[in-house]
């Protein structure tokens, strides 16, 4: 016979396991992935060490591997300050058509790429495709004509589809989402990077006009494309799958990081975020594109993404152009085109390091967005007569404002959805960007050089609508939490209001009461569909009726669910229990009782899924804890010695 145990001290017993560290149990789903430790506890220096080294030797060379790309795709600006235009006979108007069409190529691949990327890793994926745009870089050497221009931008485009999203997912594996604000900014400033380098870089590589009878534009493009090549192959044999996971060669394998760090890394990351380990290395399904599709918080970001960047094509591509016409030369105006970068790289990391320290997302964002209007209206208003400094200093500032938050944005974004939606959300956040290059490559006209005041002032006021757009969908998220919080007390207060009569029904009833007023706990087993709970437990006892309801409103606290089997009277493991359906049914629902520590007594029958028969679930004893989180194992020993002492 199963002695009593009070119930006071069963929940007191269930909760001290969490009281430390309530993000040790995490879903028993997380313990087969490579790294993660359930009990794992790390001081604050040892976690310092662990990020840095991901700092330094992870995100750094993604810094610097997403600079060349930058360089790959913007150093047509640079060709068009020497003599690409003429020797090979292309216009304003075809050079438009050359960018239009790698932004094409680009959108073509970018959620394609994004699936094979979460299928197979961004660390084996992504090298593959840089080594093949750059490929497509140097090739540019042997452009005759427009239709050689138009064909490689196009495949240089379409390589580098995915390369975004699929590293920026591939860094949120190292970080908790509240620190990817920064990490990303540091990831997106290598615009700004290779902004401020590749004046400098393109001045001295323009300078090898006619050595071994090559123009200056095929230096830049054979240099430039040369190295993308071999860093390419470097990430392949660098990046590792994972902080616990690196690649492995002929049998031999070198990690980055020590076991121990791994490890903190591993299990910090899913503390934060559990969906980040439940869909680590599974494919793109059908549902998750349908859900990512209809998730309305998705197209707040890319639309106010595609109004804030109709500026950057246009920029990015005439900025030197437009300097040089200031009466600069071609040589100085590549100089000068690299300040604007500096100035941005500034703005952008001083932006999300604030952003991150009060875990502000929205007023950041409308900042950056206006930094870079102010620059276009100045640049497009200043009176005919102003110095060429004056005019200038309006291209520095729209090139330090454009594009500073987009990386913020994107980390908004990361942390509004989860792990399933991230790699189509995140593409098509980038494709909102991409797709913005359509109008915005037209926006400079040829009638209207050398200011191109009309097209600089279409992308302020987009770029304003842009700010408006962020700002209203800070309102709506503001919105939506306080409504889930209300939700939450509400259901907190209505499962406190009825403890106290489900404590009278439990002490008043004498099958379920021991000698001395405590509860006797009764054995179960019994393995059943969830959704056949949830019907029948309709016809049982009122209890019961009130249990299911509340497992079907709440989702936010945990429970310990343990029994032994009524025949026999033998225990059921821990490691067993959680996989019942009737256990998986509970952990989900019983979280009525957030606000306090509750044991209750539910009598239920339900069908038991082999036998279809109806089985007796006696005494279900539920122990709700006022954590989020649930350890199953802890429950089953405590009770079975209950039943057993």
């Amino acid at each position: 016979m199963a002695s009593a145990l009070p119930v006071a001290e069963i929940t007191q017993q269930l909760a001290s396991s969490h009281q430390e560290k309530v993000e040790d149990a995490t879903p028993v789903e997380l313990l087969d992935i490579p790294g993660y430790e359930h009990d794992l506890s790390w001081s604050i220096h040892e976690e310092r060490v662990a990020i840095r080294k991901v700092d330094l030797c992870i995100l750094t060379f993604i810094v610097l591997l997403f600079t060349f790309m930058q360089f790959d795709r913007t150093n047509i600006s640079a060709a068009l300050t020497d003599t690409l235009r003429t020797d090979i006979n292309v216009n304003t108007a075809q050079i438009n058509t050359a960018q239009t069409l790698f932004i094409l190529g680009f959108i073509l691949t970018e959620i394609p790429f994004n699936i094979i990327t979460k299928k197979i890793g961004a660390e084996v994926w992504l090298p593959i495709t840089m080594f093949l745009w750059g490929v497509c870089t140097w090739s540019q050497i042997f452009m005759k004509n427009a239709s050689g221009l138009f064909a490689l931008r196009f495949f240089i485009g379409a390589m580098e589809g995915g390369y975004i999203p699929g590293m920026a997912l591939y860094i949120s594996r190292y970080y908790t989402n509240p620190e990817l604000g920064l990490r990303f900014a540091l990831f997106w400033a290598s615009n700004a990077v290779a902004g401020s380098l590749s004046g400098p870089l393109s001045l001295g590589l323009l300078s090898l006009n006619g050595t071994h009878g090559l123009k200056g534009w095929q230096w830049l493009f054979l240099i430039e494309g040369a190295i993308t090549c071999f860093l390419a192959v470097v990430a392949y044999l660098y990046l590792p799958h994972s902080a616990p996971k690196p690649k492995s060669f002929f049998g031999h394998s070198w990690n980055i990081f020590t076991e121990r760090e791994a490890a903190i890394l591993t299990t910090r990351v899913l503390r934060d975020d559990a969906t980040k380990g439940l869909t680590q290395g599974k494919s793109v399904q059908v549902q998750d594109l349908k859900d990512t599709f209809l998730d309305w918080k998705v197209y707040g970001h890319v639309v106010s993404a595609f109004l804030s960047m109709l500026m950057i094509y246009p920029i990015n591509t005439y900025a030197p152009s437009l300097i040089k016409s200031l009466g600069f030369g071609g040589y100085n105006a590549n100089g000068l085109n690299s300040v604007g970068s500096v100035v941005s790289l500034i703005i952008s990391i001083s932006i999300a390091w604030n952003s991150d320290r009060t875990q502000e997302r929205g007023f950041h964002i409308a900042v950056g967005f206006c930094i870079g209007i102010a620059g276009l209206l100045w640049t497009a208003l200043a009176p005919v007569n102003s110095s060429k400094w004056v005019v200038y200093g309006g291209i520095v500032l729209t090139q330090a404002g454009m594009g500073s938050t987009q990386a913020l944005n994107a980390a908004w974004l990361s942390s509004v959805v989860d792990d399933r939606k991230r790699p189509i959300a995140l593409a098509m956040y980038v494709m909102g960007i991409q797709l913005a290059g359509f109008p915005g490559n037209q926006l400079f006209r040829q009638q209207d050089a050398p200011r191109y005041s009309r097209g600089l002032i279409i992308a302020a006021a987009c770029a304003a609508a842009g700010a408006v757009i962020v700002l209203v969908w800070k309102g709506l998220y503001s919105s939506l939490k306080k409504r889930q919080d209300r939700d939450t007390a509400n259901v907190a207060e209505s499962a406190q209001s009825v403890e106290s009569g489900w404590e009278e029904k439990r002490l008043n009833n004498p099958s379920t009461a021991g000698r001395d007023g405590t509860l006797a706990v009764s054995p179960i087993k019994a393995r059943t569909n969830l959704w056949r709970l949830g019907s029948t437990a309709v016809a049982s006892i009122s209890i019961t009726t009130l249990a299911i309801i509340l497992a079907r409103v709440c989702d936010c606290a945990g429970v310990s669910i343990v029994g032994v089997d009524a025949a026999d009277h033998s225990t059921v493991d821990g490691d067993d229990i959680v996989k019942d359906e009737v256990a998986r049914a509970a952990i989900s629902a019983a979280v009525a009782a957030a606000s306090s520590n509750l044991a209750v007594v539910v009598g239920v029958k339900v069908l038991h899924r082999d036998r279809s028969a109806a089985v007796e679930l006696d005494d279900l004893v539920l122990g709700l804890e006022r954590t989020s989180s649930v350890d199953v194992g802890r429950a089953a020993r405590l009770l079975e010695g209950a039943a057993t002492g």
